[in-house]
């Protein structure tokens, strides 16, 4: 009876555990749901182009807006380039929207995702052809791990002391 009784007060623990590290971990995401981002610099004259959404995301975000021909000629074979930087202006990476096709005031939506983590500037260009950068964020360890949300910096040692806890009896 008295072992009964341990393993049921183990799987009890264990269940409080598995609750509780994904309630904190759902906490930590939530802090990081999302913001609007306003800092994107449009580095193109003719054709207009503008933003009507910037999302960021944790591991990612989406901007969304259109693109006008307003140069009363049409348009081939360009190329719409989204390069993002970090807080200390690090380059990230870069999306393309590809334009084959503009006629004369015609206006073409661009919904463009990204996966880059902690992006704080977008820099649009309008191109002949792609232009790759340096990728200069070579580590996605190195990322995860380097976190600044206090709960995930808290909730992960009580996480790893307590799965501890129940796997040393």
């Amino acid at each position: 009876m008295d072992t009964i009784k341990k393993l049921f007060i183990y799987f009890l623990l264990f269940l409080a555990l598995f609750v509780f590290v994904g309630f904190m971990v759902n906490v930590a995401f939530k802090k990081n749901e999302g913001k609007y981002l306003s800092n994107y610099t449009i580095n193109i004259d003719s054709p207009k182009v503008v933003v009507t959404n910037s999302r960021v995301l944790y591991d990612g975000g989406k901007i969304e807006g259109y693109i006008f021909n307003d140069t009363k000629e049409h348009i081939r074979d360009k190329i719409l380039q989204f390069n993002f930087y970090d807080v200390n202006n690090k380059y990230l990476g870069n999306e393309i929207k590809e334009i084959k096709y503009f006629n004369v005031e015609e206006k073409i939506k661009f919904d463009v995702s990204y996966n880059f983590k902690k992006v704080d500037r977008i820099e649009i260009l309008y191109l002949d052809e792609k232009v790759e950068m340096e990728n200069s964020n070579n580590s996605k360890i190195a990322d995860i791990l380097n976190t600044d949300s206090n709960t995930l910096k808290i909730a992960a040692p009580i996480a790893a002391v307590l799965t501890l806890l129940m796997v040393i009896p």
